[in-house]
């Protein structure tokens, strides 16, 4: 983000989680480590197994390949996907001890099912103009959580002294069609741009 001041340094940057875009709803994404499978996606003996004892109540298992592209070569990189019949299923395995095969430990990490949605990252300034500072992000939160789902906010605080900048940053799911009224706010000046996405 390009400011229009002499340079601050920031105490923490804008989050930058990998989101991952599940194929179905309320499921996750476990990568599959090299130890783990033999000419593509032949699972060392007892995996398949092993992963239906930590989620029992897993509906369906898909096979996902991600490509990560590097300067000299592209790499791909193989997850499955298992969904749950609702959220609160996916939580509670989400949040099970991580599951271990042959000394390699098993991450688990939630997707994000969009439909007809989009992920963006918003740029958020005037944040000091919203009342006292222990309002800010409870304000923040109740205006953006009218056009979709936060997956993140941040406000900034320079490095040194702890100074608020009245700005700050967002990861929002939206569709098209309500981002449309986003800008509408009094107070805040907001900017967007579209979030990468992995699918």
């Amino acid at each position: 983000m390009e400011r229009d001041f002499f340079s601050l340094k920031i105490k923490d940057d804008c989050p930058n989680p990998r989101i991952f875009e599940g194929k179905k709803p309320n499921s996750i994404v476990i990568r599959i480590e090299e130890a783990h499978y033999v000419d593509g996606f032949i699972f060392v003996p007892g995996y398949l197994q092993e992963l239906r004892k930590q989620y029992p109540e897993g509906l369906v298992l898909l096979d996902r390949y991600v490509e990560k592209r590097k300067p000299d070569r592209t790499i791909v990189e193989k997850y499955i996907e298992i969904s749950f019949a609702n959220e609160t299923i996916r939580k509670a395995a989400l949040s099970k001890p991580p599951l271990k095969i042959r000394d390699q430990v098993v991450k688990a990490r939630k997707s994000t099912y969009l439909g007809k949605k989009y992920v963006y990252r918003l740029y958020l300034k005037n944040i000091d103009l919203l009342g006292p500072p222990e309002k800010y992000e409870k304000r923040i939160l109740d205006y953006l959580e009218k056009f979709g789902t936060v997956e993140a906010l941040h406000l900034h605080y320079t490095e040194g002294g702890d100074w608020f900048l009245g700005e700050g940053c967002a990861i929002i799911i939206m569709s098209d069609e309500d981002k449309q009224d986003l800008f509408d706010h009094p107070t805040l000046e907001i900017s967007i741009e579209k979030y990468p996405v992995i699918r």
